[in-house]
């Protein structure tokens, strides 16, 4: 079983060790959405999070392409910016976009997103705003 140091019972400095199963659960039960897509768009990993928010099972979101989970407007923004963004830039921060989720509802989600060179995949991490709860400002980062 391989190790990574972990904080300690303090939550303070590597006086412990974590089994990847933990992290492994950390990655999948996030109080965020994470998604790894090729370089073509395609889903090859999300986690549990984001399967919740959007009723689709894992299984069902791989092999998806990133746009198909989008409004179409979001589609447009995510065709003519952000994904030519990404890959100039390496990265996009607090873009609000709308997911649709798998029975036909808009999901508003603040993403970022960034271009991992080494495995030559995008990450996009995602938080769900719930309409009517105050959300921080939105920066935009362009350049």
């Amino acid at each position: 079983m391989s190790q990574f140091e972990c904080a300690g019972p303090s939550g303070f400095g590597n006086q412990g060790l974590c089994p990847a199963e933990d992290l492994e659960n950390l990655y999948e039960n996030a109080p965020c959405g994470y998604l790894s897509l090729r370089p073509d768009g395609r889903i090859v990993k999300s986690n549990a999070t984001l399967s919740s928010w959007t009723g689709f099972s894992q299984p069902e979101l791989i092999g998806k392409k990133l746009h198909e989970l989008l409004t179409i407007a979001g589609r447009m923004f995510y065709e003519t910016h952000f994904s030519p963004l990404l890959r100039m830039q390496g990265f996009f921060n607090e873009v609000a976009l709308d997911f649709v989720t798998k029975d036909g509802k808009k999901l508003p989600v603040l993403a970022n997103a960034w271009n991992d060179v080494t495995t030559r995949q995008f990450a996009v991490h995602t938080h769900h705003h719930i309409p009517g709860c105050p959300s921080p400002p939105l920066r935009t980062r362009i350049g």
